[in-house]
């Protein structure tokens, strides 16, 4: 199905062709493959849509076709770029605690939209989760401080493999209060 946009491309087309055929001496505006005149023109010469070189034509409508598919693709790649999260990175550097503050800086990673934002440390798998970014640090700080307490309290031994690695991580991270 031609669209109205195509029609009118394919038709001036036409009507451009239609014109230079009939610049030809003796032409009747219609070029044939039959017409001698033809074969003193430069290779490319537009015949009639329903000569040999109908191709020309495929050509044209293909292209146009083309272009409406890439602009459509431009659009929904527009959309998703103004849709995805801002992230962006920062250190934590206390933790609003009075008994343990990070004794290494903590790289924390930060994304936004427009319903909430979150704070995460991809390390030990705390996030914090809040309505504007400030919010979403301070529950992600609250977290990783009940992180530390619970993980710290229990006995090594019962620990898991991952419980393990993330207390090593704490204990990389965070100490006591002097």
């Amino acid at each position: 199905m031609l669209t109205e946009n195509k029609r009118s491309v394919l038709e001036d087309f036409y009507s451009s062709v239609a014109d230079k055929n009939r610049s030809i001496p003796g032409s009747t505006g219609t070029a044939s493959v039959y017409d001698d005149r033809i074969l003193d023109q430069p290779t490319g010469w537009p015949l009639s849509p329903f000569g040999v070189e109908t191709n020309i034509y495929s050509i044209v409508f293909q292209l146009s076709s083309d272009i409406e598919q890439l602009s459509e693709e431009i659009r929904l790649l527009k959309e998703q770029l103004l849709n995805r999260p801002l992230v962006s990175s920062v250190t934590l550097n206390d933790l609003n605690n009075d008994s343990i503050e990070p004794v290494k800086p903590i790289s924390i990673i930060l994304e936004e939209t427009d319903e909430e934002c979150l704070a995460r440390w991809p390390e030990v798998n705390g996030f914090g989760i809040g309505s504007t970014i400030s919010e979403a640090i301070s529950n992600l700080k609250k977290n990783i401080c009940e992180l530390y307490f619970d993980i710290t309290s229990r006995d090594k031994a019962i620990l898991g493999e991952l419980a393990l690695e993330t207390l090593r991580i704490l204990e990389v991270h965070i100490g006591v209060k002097k």
